[in-house]
């Protein structure tokens, strides 16, 4: 049960990643490199060379206004060896960005160049060893070590993922690119793909020429199978203007991301850069709703466009229009004196808007971009804000004086057996805070920007499967604590092998051990059947359960009846351990139609236990079994226990249909989709544009923002049911 949080917290940590606003500033000079694309056309240079064309990974507004350009070159080491032949990729901050690449040579090194701020993503790779990447931030004056002199370890091959990546029929899609942190392969011609990896959570994601991408939220302790499927990408096209005088936009940043897509799983965002005329092309999308935004030098997008794209149909056209932001330049001080190296964000209190962020340079200098206007905040990071306590900016404003006092801090090492434990992530909770920080090589953590308060720290250990207790500190205003060791000594194991009534190794399920107090260990099955349950504190016979997946808690039959575990404590081992379950290999098979009887391709069908309250609600956020239906509209969901299932299916255009009650291995079921409804409407007596959102009265977790056009609203590919539909400007 304490564990339960951390996936929670990785899930959403994982998504705001995905999601977060672009980082940089404006202006500046071009940046520069030899440039491939994001789909896999690479240009190699040689380290210290510049090789191959010159290009723009990104607009020149995109660069920090003011700032000189900084090199980016350093090594590549494996446990404190260079390596050579090592894979280095530099890339940008948007979706599907073009990327520069290189080999390093027999010293290790690699060697970019020198590149206008704010920053680039780097990573490296090289076979049998587990990539590493990192954001590379140019504009700060105290981040060490500096650009020039980065040393990106590589790490041993710790748990593996291997899988085949499939088309919606199940046929292989040869040389898809799949990437798991910083590493990256191509499936081969059956298919196939297996990634070294470090223990722990990551995101899996895989592209394909011709097909739409997708992300998935993966945790790894061992060998771990995963299938993926794709579907027939679609094309976006559109054009950018000012919604003031309908004046095209060049250069303009578009990119494109899945609509009500919250959860661990779903589709790429991609970009695309508009060209002189405003006009851009995006591919690579899966088909299915979709919103569009754009940034620009000075200009932000004025309301998000919604459209729905499908298979066959002609590609969209969208027109995104913008509006005019503004800028804000000052100094953070504190105490009288600037501050260099704190991360500066404007805040828009209503409706809830972000700035892009700046990083205050040695004189305690900042220059804030996009910034909308109305009533502000300041936040910087990792300080408090003594004032101002708001601004209203209606133009651009300079000599702003942010003054700051100083937070506290916990700091210590991370350790098991009184060695130091490397990157072990440590959860503060307290003062308003609840937040993740992660120690170093050497097992060092430093938790900054902490206000006065009692703080509660979690350690665990994801390399190596463990987690310590609680601890908890009391921090007065200011305060510093050092020598804050944690200790992470439950980390009680059980590996083995799940099985069927035939002894068949069964992949790809879930396997939960637990203690009569709640305590558990968890692990996916390999492609060999093999489990490896971690983090247990051990004191008492473990009993164990095997699921469809981690969300489906509805347990296979045993075969055979198992026996407990016993397990002294955190530093217990047992192996060898066979589960032998009942599944029925058949599942539930079908086919997905609308209302003409006309065949739903593409669509995603999940089951899910009636339970006793009938048809259940399918929250978007659920892994649960599923499929995607093909060209005729079949589908197979294998592997399910013995029930009564409800089977939802969702098609592209936001189409949904429930049949209910499905049985394993019973004869196909024929899910019907109802036509996707809409809301339109008119806004009246706003004197700016606000925002539109609808949630769903039926299932509260479903919300769908509005395409705005003047003074009216739509909402398309809503599911049938009663919604609430609400409006609200700054003031309105």
């Amino acid at each position: 049960m304490r564990r339960w949080w951390w996936v929670a917290l990785l899930a959403i940590a994982a998504l705001i990643e995905f999601l977060r606003w672009p980082r940089g500033g404006d202006d500046g000079g071009p940046v520069r490199g030899s440039a491939g694309t994001g789909s896999g056309q690479q240009v190699s240079g040689a380290p210290g060379s510049s090789s191959g064309p010159r290009a723009t990974l990104m607009p020149s507004w995109t660069a920090t206004r003011g700032l000189p350009g900084k090199r980016i070159a350093g090594i590549v080491t494996f446990e404190g060896a260079r390596v050579a032949g090592a894979t280095v990729r530099l890339t940008s901050w948007f979706p599907e960005a073009p990327e520069i690449v290189q080999t390093t040579g027999a010293n290790g090194a690699f060697d970019f160049d020198v590149w206008s701020p704010p920053g680039y993503m780097i990573s490296a790779n090289a076979p049998g060893r587990v990539g590493v990447s990192q954001w590379v931030d140019l504009r700060d004056p105290t981040v060490k070590p500096s650009s020039d002199a980065l040393e990106l370890k590589l790490l041993g091959c710790a748990a593996t993922l291997s899988g085949h990546v499939l088309d919606s029929s199940g046929g292989p899609i040869e040389k898809a690119r799949v990437v798991l942190a910083g590493t990256r392969v191509e499936t081969d011609r059956a298919g196939a793909y297996t990634v070294c990896a470090s223990r722990g959570t990551a995101t899996l994601r895989v592209s394909a020429d011709g097909y739409g991408g997708v992300h998935l939220f993966i945790g790894l302790m061992g060998p771990l199978s995963r299938d993926v499927v794709l579907v027939p990408e679609i094309t976006v096209l559109g054009r950018v203007i000012r919604a003031a005088d309908g004046v095209a936009v060049p250069d303009a940043v578009v990119t494109i991301s899945p609509a009500g897509a919250w959860g661990p799983d779903g589709p790429n965002a991609v970009s695309a850069v508009t060209d002189a005329d405003g006009r851009f092309r995006a591919s690579g999308i899966p088909p299915g709703q979709l919103t569009a935004t754009a940034l620009a030098d000075g200009l932000v997008t004025e309301a998000q466009v919604k459209a729905t794209a499908i298979v066959g149909q002609s590609p969209p056209d969208l027109t995104i229009r913008m509006i005019g932001v503004v800028r804000i330049r000052g100094k953070v001080l504190g105490a009288g004196k600037p501050i260099a190296g704190a991360k500066v964000v404007a805040i828009r209190k209503s409706p809830l808007a972000h700035s892009r962020d700046s990083i205050t340079q040695a004189d305690g200098s900042f220059e804030l971009e996009h910034v909308l206007p109305g009533e502000l905040v300041f936040k910087v990071t990792p300080y408090e804000v003594l004032s101002p306590a708001n601004i209203v900016v209606k133009t651009d404003r300079d000599e702003v004086v942010i003054e700051v006092a100083s937070l506290g801090v916990i700091a210590g090492r991370t350790l098991r057996d009184k060695k130091p434990v490397p990157r072990v992530e440590v959860r503060v909770i307290g003062g308003g805070e609840d937040i993740v920080v992660t120690s170093d090589d050497q097992g060092h953590y430093e938790a900054k920007g902490l206000a006065a308060g009692t703080f509660k720290l979690y350690p665990h250990a994801k390399e190596v499967g463990a987690f310590g207790g609680e601890t908890q500190v009391v921090l007065k205003a200011a305060e510093r604590k050092d020598n804050v060791d944690l200790d992470v000594p439950f980390g009680a194991t059980i590996d083995g092998k799940v099985v069927d009534q035939e002894g068949k190794p069964v992949a790809n399920v879930y396997v939960r051990y637990m203690l009569a107090n709640g305590d558990l260990g968890e692990s996916e099955t390999g492609p060999d059947g093999s489990f490896h349950c971690h983090s247990m504190t051990g004191g008492g016979p473990y009993h164990p359960e095997v699921f469809p997946t981690r969300a489906l808690q509805n347990a296979f039959p045993w075969a055979k009846p198992p026996v407990g575990i016993p397990l002294a404590d955190g530093a217990s081992r047992v192996e060898g351990v066979v589960l032998a379950v009942n599944i029925v290999r058949l599942g539930i098979r079908g086919r997905v139609v609308d209302d003409s009887g006309a065949a739903v391709a593409d669509a995603r069908v999940r089951a899910q236990p009636m339970g006793k309250q009938g048809a259940p609600t399918f929250a978007s956020w659920l892994r649960l079994p599923s499929a995607v239906s093909d060209a005729n509209g079949a589908f197979v969901i294998p592997d399910l226990p013995e029930d009564q299932y409800a089977v939802e299916a969702r098609a592209p255009d936001g189409s949904e249909g429930i049949r209910s009650p499905a049985k394993p291995g019973g004869s196909p079921v024929e899910i019907v989709v109802q036509r996707a409804a809409g809301i339109d409407g008119t806004l009246v007596g706003f004197t700016e544009t606000p925002v539109v959102y609808a949630q769903s009265r039926k299932d509260t977790s479903r919300f769908a923002s509005a395409q705005l056009d003047g003074g009216t609203f739509t909402f398309r590919g809503l599911s049938a049911g009663p919604y609430t539909v609400t409006a609200q400007s700054t003031n309105e």
